[in-house]
């Protein structure tokens, strides 16, 4: 599994998940290439600075296509933010008692 070495980050995690990606089908790697492209986009800017025209030419995808995976900006950054978590809890190490 990806997260068992967690000496990279949330975008290098996301990164090779899409390489691992390649025999999948086309609409699972494009949510991946929009939430990618999101997470390195909030790492550099505020929410408000985020379009979804940013969004999609991040990804290397129309701006028609994604409203095909989300219905707006909110609902990208959202499903980014809860995926990270996830990823940290995955990735932590055990508080020893």
């Amino acid at each position: 599994m990806l997260l068992e070495n967690a000496n990279y980050d949330y975008v290098d995690y996301l990164e090779k998940r899409l390489a691992a990606a390649q025999g999948e089908k086309k609409i699972v790697r494009t949510e991946l290439q929009l939430e990618l492209a999101a997470a390195r986009l909030l790492r550099e800017k505020n929410y408000h600075a985020i379009s979804v025209d940013l969004i999609a030419a991040t990804a290397g995808v129309a701006h028609g296509t994604f409203y095909r995976y989300f219905a707006a900006k909110r609902d990208v950054v959202a499903k980014t933010i809860a995926d990270y978590f996830m990823f940290v809890r995955a990735s932590r190490r055990p508080i020893p008692r």
